[in-house]
């Protein structure tokens, strides 16, 4: 996938793809296509939704779509200090604008920590063997599958 950049004079542009059709409504956004073929620009907003309405008669601008950002809303200090036996929860929340979010979170070691797909983490009943770097990665899909990514690292430090 090539990023394409909207130019002006140019106020928007289409992403055609099976998949769909994303409209760029903002002058110098920058969006992914495979190609120079499924990406058009136009003068106008006018002219980008008749076109999207030629190749798709359903097209609605609801389906406004660029590239996903994403927001911190809920994000815990990098550094969590707590004591042998206590529960350590890490947030690391985020949203997109009409965009599914996905997290994963990574443990000690580099290791993938099964089923944990939330926005937030928990130790319990920590030992001093919870000590280290929890990251939480973060997507943002949308439906015409471009992503963005980020991630959250949280230093954890249990002491007696």
């Amino acid at each position: 996938m090539k990023i394409y950049t909207v130019k002006t004079p140019n106020t928007c542009g289409l992403v055609i793809l099976p998949t769909g059709i994303a409209l760029i409504h903002v002058a110098g956004a920058n969006t992914g296509a495979p190609d120079e073929s499924t990406f058009e620009e136009f003068l106008t907003l006018e002219d980008a939704v008749n076109r999207a309405r030629e190749i798709d008669p359903s097209f609605t601008t609801n389906a406004v779509l660029g590239s996903p950002s994403l927001t911190p809303l809920n994000i815990s200090n990098s550094l969590q200090r707590a004591h042998v036996g206590s529960n350590i929860v890490l947030n690391c929340e985020y949203s997109s604008k009409e965009c599914e979010v996905t997290y994963q979170w990574v443990g000690l070691s580099g290791l993938v920590v099964p089923d944990a797909t939330s926005s937030s983490l928990t130790l319990e009943d920590t030992t001093q063997d919870s000590t280290g770097t929890y990251t939480c990665r973060v997507n943002a899909f949308n439906s015409v599958g471009q992503v963005s990514s980020t991630s959250q690292s949280f230093t954890v430090e249990v002491h007696l």
